[in-house]
């Protein structure tokens, strides 16, 4: 099967993240069902033993203690006893304890779970734990052909014709409706509206509002109105910048009167600058009411905002009885509804339709499901269901360590949002990344757009793969601890009302915990995908870490794992029990076998997939991405963090920058770096032929293409990938020479440059050196802490016999 390839942008214009993917297998790796080991008995001539891990901290970490049943159910019934919302139940901030919270340690179900992603990847297991549920999203003012294909599904384009001006100006027709909720026994209909001159609502102006309506009961943003609607007609919006078909409510009262019609006044929240709200007609009871389908109530309550559940009076937002609601039919068909007129729409298909389906078959086994255990909708004996051969224990607290936590009272983090359902750019491959040129502006300048962003299309794209953090290095409380100013209002008063933000007691880096991981009859290969997994065998003199538990995208949760193997001999042991002896332990050490198990696994996989003219797996691209997002300790952090609305710039004019503006597409792990290595570009199709299990090097690779319309255009120049790149090893100073690829320690940054230590000797790195470019001073320090490790080319000597360095590559 053709699977689709990410491409990577070749311009600045890339997005950054805290996260990023390892992509999906090219094809699974399966196990005949009848191969595995029966679990009633011991099996000698596979292995069976345990794994003793010592887990040190790098970095904070945190995983959230447990509930006492008394504060469990207070929870569940909202009962907090009154007290601030540093008291409240869901803000405990203990780590995870089983008996004195002052003895935290790693619960085995989140090792377990960390483990299983690992060897899930590395055995080019199925893609499985992804989401079947629809995701919603609006779209109103995006200026990418995103936002125009939302708006094309809630309005109809009817031409362009002169306005009352005579300019020529663009007309269009809403396609939503207005009705009202009906509820019977929780499920949900709507009932439309009445359709009155061609619409089922008229807009009212502020001004024009009537004083002390009445409200409708058990609906807080809705009200009794009684009014008469003007003609269905256009209306000029912004200024006649467009025209919109609407119906104007030309008198409106709280008391019923002759020539006026008993409708509902809809309040859709705060706005900058808005001039009206909604009037929607009342119930029409002739018409056919509307069946609201499960999986839309679903997608509709876990969308509903914070905001939207305090307009709204309630969680379930307007899945009320009698609630006045918006909604879009395609055909037949209900697409969504909600309290405003531009509201959410669903994605034409749900995450888990991204993943080809040679991907995901439920029926297939996978190395990670023979290992950890499965159950299965059809089949027989070992084909329907198998237990696990991995069993996992918590992480104790090693004994005789003091001072454990990050700080002595609870810290409040800044605040983790869950993936945004509009930044499909990060989370599908695209094909087409970079900007390309759509006509001139009013200066004759180019006018560069992201033509065709994919998240529609299941044959043109794919999920990018599993999603990992990157690690930050050395993290600090002040790094974690959210602003304090965010935490109180103008009074300076905690904000009782917060529910966003939470409590926790983190584990400072460098404690030590110590855990277990028994194994049962497994192969050497199986044996070899856990110490894989543990060891994270990579490029010789880099070092990689865990991650686990909460905060990863601020750099918390990093730990470093030495594993020690033991093999047990059961037979023996048995033996000797039954001769009379006793029990015998028989057990032995066997962590110098831990590098010969991990090549069974390694020649295992690379045979499966087709890759036995790599040396190692760690030499398979896809497993160059997932070593990458564990390298200790990563990237600068200036590469990974999260993109800002407004970002300070002061190269511009409003002196900061929407850095969502244009939907920026991510680069793989291996390329986050503007100029880092030169992408591949997918075929014209936006599609590659099915490897063999690896992708190709990069001298297989065809060029970068460049902007359709724009053909002298180039890639931005750069060095290659430094992972790639050969570093000079001259034995001193005297022996450095200009075009020399060097490593060197940051010593301190001075106003416009870095000076890096090289064999001892001061050298200069000027900011118009620096790839990629810097904004400011500060954004200098940011970008080179003092003592990072950063790899330069040597430029040469300036006239005081400095040595003068470069990032880009002559």
């Amino acid at each position: 099967m053709i699977i689709p390839e990410h491409v990577n942008p070749t311009t600045p214009e890339r997005a950054l993240a805290p996260y990023n993917f390892v992509p999906l297998p090219e094809r699974v790796i399966t196990v005949d069902p009848s191969t595995l080991p029966d679990q009633d008995r011991y099996d000698p001539d596979r292995c069976t033993g345990y794994i003793d891990c010592v887990i040190t901290t790098e970095s904070p970490i945190y995983v959230r203690g447990p509930l006492t049943p008394d504060e469990f159910e207070r929870q569940e019934t909202g009962q907090d006893g009154g007290g601030s919302w540093r008291d409240q139940v869901r803000n405990k901030p203990d780590f995870f304890y089983t008996h004195a919270a002052t003895a935290p340690r790693i619960p085995g179900s989140s090792l377990r779970g960390m483990l299983r992603q690992l060897v899930e990847i590395i055995s080019y297991s199925k893609m499985q734990w992804v989401s079947n549920d629809p995701l919603v999203y609006r779209a109103v003012g995006d200026t990418t052909t995103h936002g125009n294909r939302y708006r094309e599904r809630v309005m109809r384009e009817d031409g362009t014709r002169p306005n009352r001006a005579g300019k020529p100006t663009k007309h269009y027709t809403p396609l939503v409706k207005a009705g009202y909720i009906e509820e019977d026994q929780r499920e949900f209909r709507i009932r439309p509206a009445k359709e009155i001159n061609g619409t089922t609502f008229a807009r009212i102006g502020i001004d024009n509002i009537p004083d002390r309506l009445a409200k409708i009961r058990d609906c807080k943003n809705a009200c009794e109105i009684w009014f008469q609607a003007g003609p269905y007609d256009y209306q000029d919006v912004r200024g006649g910048f467009l025209r919109i078909k609407y119906a104007r409510v030309i008198r409106a009262s709280g008391q019923e009167a002759p020539g006026l019609t008993k409708g509902a006044l809809v309040y859709s929240g705060p706005m900058a600058s808005k001039r009206s709200e909604t009037v929607i007609y009342p119930p029409d009871e002739r018409a056919r009411s509307i069946s609201i389908p499960d999986e839309l109530v679903l997608a509709y309550k876990d969308q509903v905002s914070q905001e939207q559940e305090h307009l709204l009076g309630r969680k379930g937002g307007v899945l009320r009885n009698g609630q006045p609601v918006f909604y879009l039919q395609e055909g037949d068909k209900l697409i969504f509804f909600g309290h405003t007129m531009m509201m959410r729409l669903p994605y034409p298909h749900t995450p888990v339709d991204f993943i080809p389906e040679c991907l995901r078959k439920k029926t297939d086994l996978d190395v990670a499901e023979a290992l950890f255990g499965y159950t299965k909708s059809e089949g027989e004996g070992k084909a329907r269901a198998y237990a696990s051969r991995v069993f996992v224990s918590d992480a104790l607290l090693e004994p005789n360590q003091s001072g454990i936590w990050l700080s002595d009272a609870p810290i409040v983090p800044k605040i983790l949002g869950g993936p945004k359902p509009t930044t499909f750019q990060h989370y599908v491959t695209q094909a087409t990344p970079d900007p390309q040129e759509q006509g001139r502006d009013r200066n004759g300048n180019p006018k560069l757009v992201r033509e065709r962003l994919d998240y529609t299309d299941k044959k043109r794209s794919v999920i990018r793969g599993h999603k990992l953090y990157w690690h930050k290095g050395e993290i600090k409380a002040a790094d974690v601890q959210e602003a304090s100013d965010r935490l109180r209002d103008e009074q300076g008063r905690v904000k009782e009302s917060d529910t966003q933000h939470t409590q926790i007691r983190p584990v400072k880096a460098g404690v030590r915990f110590r855990w277990r991981i028994r194994f049962e009859n497994l192969s050497k290969e199986e044996l070899g995908a856990l110490l894989w997994a543990l060891t994270l065998p990579g490029r010789s003199g880099q070092e990689y870490r865990h991650s686990i538990g909460m905060g990863k995208p601020y750099g918390m949760g990093a730990i470093k794992v030495e594993p020690t193997l033991t093999l047990e001999d059961r037979r023996r042991g048995y033996s000797a029990l039954f001769d009379g002896a006793g029990w015998l332990e028989a057990s032995k050490d066997a962590s110098a076998r831990i590098p010969t198990f991990i090549g069974d696994f390694d020649r295992f996989v690379r045979h499966e997939i087709g890759a036995e003219d790599t040396p190692t797996l760690a030499g398979v691209e896809r497993i160059q991405m997932l070593l990458k997002m564990l390298e200790w300790p990563g990237p600068g952090k200036e590469l990974t963090r999260y993109l800002e609305i407004e970002r300070q710039d002061p190269t511009i004019k409003r002196g900061k920058i929407n850095e969502y503006k244009g939907r920026p597409v991510l680069p793989d792990p291996l390329h986050i770096a503007v100029g880092s290595r030169a992408p591949a570009t997918a075929p014209a199709s936006g599609q590659r032929p099915q490897p063999t299990g690896r992708r190709p090097h990069q001298d297989q690779r065809p060029a970068p293409a460049a902007p359709r319309s724009t053909p002298e255009a180039k890639p931005t120049p750069g060095p290659t990938a430094k992972a790639e790149l050969e570093l000079s090893h001259p034995a001193s100073i005297a022996e450095v020479s200009p075009g020399m690829y060097l490593e060197g320690k940051v010593v301190r940054t001075e106003s416009g440059r870095v000076v890096v230590d090289i064999l001892g000797e001061e050298a200069t790195l000027s900011r118009d050196a620096i790839s990629p470019p810097i904004r400011d001073d500060y954004d200098l320090e940011e970008r080179f802490p003092k003592d990072k490790i950063v790899r330069v080319w040597v430029k040469g000597r300036n006239k005081s016999g400095r040595i003068q360095l470069t990032m880009r590559r002559n």
